[in-house]
């Protein structure tokens, strides 16, 4: 076999193997950045009610999700982002604690946003690549 006729294969494999992972990784951290949204939401649910111990035992939830998804997210994502996900959930469980309802549904609003927006971010597309 010619040299080129094995590059070309061996690039065209580095490709199969580059677009598998990608959408194995977008599809992870669809699922994630949904099932951590999911419980977001069901804490803001509960602060607009007043149900502070409901909204403090769905942060308890939310904090040992986020904990165990993190370790996987730092792999993939930028450190940054993580970062702004630690600093928020250390927001919203203070004014949880507090009972502020205004600053906690201000906060996990943004929380949310950011949650929501990793995996387009991270997705390969003409878009991110360029």
């Amino acid at each position: 076999m010619k040299v080129w006729i094995k590059a070309v294969i061996l690039i065209a494999a580095i490709l199969v193997v580059i677009i598998v992972s990608s959408i194995l990784v977008d599809n992870y951290l669809e699922l994630s950045s949904q099932k951590i949204a999911d419980q977001i939401e069901s804490i803001e649910k509960n602060a607009k009610l007043n149900d502070w111990c409901k909204a403090e035992e769905t942060l308890s939830v939310l904090e040992s999700q986020w904990s165990e998804t993190k370790s996987k997210w730092s792999m993939l994502i930028d450190h940054n982002e993580v970062d702004n996900i630690d600093v928020s959930l250390t927001r919203v469980s203070s004014f949880i604690e507090d009972r502020e309802q205004k600053f906690a549904l201000a906060e996990l609003s943004i929380l949310k946003q950011i949650v929501r927006h990793i995996p387009k971010k991270v997705t390969l597309t003409l878009e991110n690549i360029f």
